[in-house]
């Protein structure tokens, strides 16, 4: 179960990696001057995610560009010209590059779901 005591007990040591990157980076970064805090606490949102519920480390405090990272900043982006395919769903045809993008990215997205699942 999701909400059982070892899962918690996984969690935990997931969280503490990712808290201990996290300070290290804050104190690095502040020995700069300013900290731009909400992209760092976005990085750290998805790597405690990654760690804890899909088994996969995205790298993203540490600024790797990891190929699941990339496809869900793909899909989960939304700019004009995701609106335009919402908007006018005949434009997501096989020519147009930003639908064959997003396409391609709720593939990779599909493939880390269908590894968590067949893992756990």
């Amino acid at each position: 179960p999701v909400f059982s005591k070892s899962a918690y007990s996984h969690y935990f040591a997931s969280f503490q990696t990712s808290v201990e990157k996290c300070m290290a980076i804050l104190e690095a970064e502040l020995k700069k001057g300013d900290i731009d805090f909400v992209p760092l606490m976005s990085h750290f949102t998805l790597d405690v995610l990654g760690l804890s519920i899909f088994g996969h480390n995205f790298k993203s405090m540490e600024g790797k560009l990891d190929e699941y990272y990339l496809a869900y900043k793909t899909v989960f982006t939304f700019g004009p010209q995701r609106l335009m395919l919402v908007l006018f769903p005949w434009l997501d045809c096989r020519f147009n590059s930003y639908a064959i993008s997003v396409r391609a990215a709720t593939a990779k997205m599909t493939e880390l779901f269908n590894i968590m699942i067949e893992e756990h």
